[in-house]
């Protein structure tokens, strides 16, 4: 999925948007704009350009009650309301899509870090709009088996007591008849219960799909409840044969590899300090996304053209938004620290810099994702 044959080279996109006018017409073009917009009393406004002005305005021509009232050009889009120029907010799409770091986005374009997190922040409403159910419902022809598992993205501090940095994730990936990998499931969850997990395989699993797991309490149900299960037991080996409750396979024997190696790639994209109740879901829902399509860019522009956004509350998410995404299961998230469940912080109280984490880590990580994520409930004290 790295690879991005429609991403326009440096040289060339800014070209295409080096000024107004420029950026303006590649809006167009795309369809981010919208082409037409009505004044407050229903009057259909027209496009006005002087050449005085850097941008052009909707303005009502019409003797109708709001007194010839003008709207920006980008109302009721993406870039409505936005502390930057378009050409600037632009070249952040294109540094976050080539997942340039929010330094680099920042010093690079002059923008504050505060201006740039808010920037790639709305970019995952849009992800959010375009991960439909279909994209996470898994099973079904050509699908071999179902992969289960649950990681924990952190580590329990000092090894006591039940507070816990970090959070655990649960995941599902198909192993298509090839071989591949298909679709893939990501959602943090307040804990490895079965009535925590249950729901979430009988979700999104089709019914009779053969799902394998490891033998952790809770999966030994899922055969009760119409599904073809095999459990791996990991304290003998990698591979197994069946210890799935009432059932045998012989001597076949299985494994949770595919899975195991999706921690590999969603832990590279999620770094340590994202890793929490406030953050992790928002870079779950981006591994999504830029798994679903192949072409970032594109899909960007296109999902820009198809979204929706309020113009009187564009800046701000609603609890509504975070506790309805797909890579979050609502429940009480009490036990895991530095964070407080369903808090939102305004991005004037963004920190300007990250705690680092002083342990050491074997998982390979690295700083070229995009450094945005929500802002955490609580600042950290730096040293």
């Amino acid at each position: 999925m790295s690879s991005q044959p429609s991403l326009p080279p440096y040289r060339e996109f800014g070209k295409l948007i080096d000024t107004p006018t420029k950026a303006i017409n590649f809006l167009k073009t795309n369809g981010i704009l919208n082409e037409e917009v009505f004044c407050d009393y229903g009057s259909r406004m027209i496009w006005t350009w002087p050449p005085s002005w850097k941008y052009p305005k909707w303005r009502c021509v019409y003797s109708c009650r709001c007194k010839r009232s003008s709207k920006a050009v980008t109302t009721g889009s993406y870039f409505f309301n936005r502390k930057a120029n378009l050409e600037a907010i632009l070249w952040v799409l294109h540094g976050f899509v080539a997942r340039n770091s929010l330094y680099a986005l920042s010093i690079g374009n002059q923008l504050d870090r505060r201006t740039v997190s808010q920037i790639i922040f709305d970019i995952y409403q849009v992800m959010n709009d375009d991960i439909l159910d279909e994209d996470i419902t898994l099973g079904g022809p050509d699908i071999i088996e179902v992969q289960i598992d649950e990681s924990k993205f952190g580590k329990r501090k000092n090894n006591r007591g039940q507070r816990v940095e970090g959070v655990w994730v649960f995941g599902m990936v198909e192993k298509k008849a090839n071989g591949r990998a298909g679709k893939v499931f990501m959602s943090i969850v307040p804990d490895r219960k079965a009535d925590t997990l249950i729901p979430l395989i009988q979700q999104y699993i089709l019914p009779g799909t053969r799902v394998i797991s490891d033998c952790h309490g809770p999966y030994m149900r899922l055969r009760n409840l119409g599904f073809d299960h095999i459990a791996v037991n990991h304290s003998i080996g990698f591979a197994t044969t069946n210890n799935s409750i009432g059932h045998t396979n012989g001597n076949e024997l299985f494994n949770t590899n595919m899975i195991e190696g999706m921690w590999t790639a969603v832990k590279h994209a999620v770094p340590r300090r994202h890793r929490t109740v406030s953050n992790c879901p928002w870079k779950l829902l981006e591994f999504l996304w830029r798994r679903k399509h192949s072409n970032h860019w594109t899909s960007l522009l296109q999902g820009l053209a198809s979204t929706e956004f309020s113009t009187s509350n564009n800046n701000h998410y609603t609890e509504d938004i975070i506790n309805n995404l797909p890579t979050r299961v609502p429940g009480d998230y009490s036990q895991y620290e530095y964070q407080e469940d369903n808090q939102l912080v305004e991005f004037v109280d963004l920190p300007d810099t990250y705690s680092s984490d002083s342990d050491s880590s074997t998982e390979s990580e690295s700083d070229n994702h995009s450094e945005f994520t929500p802002p955490p409930a609580q600042r950290r004290r730096t040293n």
